[in-house]
C-alpha cells in the first residue's frame, strides 16, 4: 500500500517492484500521503488484515 498524494506511485511502479522480490504481492494507493497508519488507518485495516490472515494461518 502506498498514500495516493505521496511519491511512491508518482516516482515508481511499486508492484512491479515489489514482484520483482517477493511472490505474494497484491496492494494499491490509499486515499491519503505519506503516513498511511496515521492519515487512513481504517483503510489500511481494511486492505492489510484480509491479506494477512490469507492463508497465514499458524496454528
Amino acid at each position: 500500500m502506498w498514500g495516493r498524494d505521496g511519491v511512491i506511485g508518482k516516482c515508481f511502479s511499486p508492484l512491479l517492484e515489489w514482484r520483482a522480490i517477493a511472490t505474494d504481492v497484491r496492494g494499491g494507493e490509499l486515499p491519503c500521503g505519506h503516513y498511511i497508519a496515521e492519515e487512513a488507518p481504517e483503510a489500511l485495516l481494511e486492505h492489510a488484515l484480509p491479506f494477512l490472515r490469507d492463508g497465514h494461518d499458524h496454528d
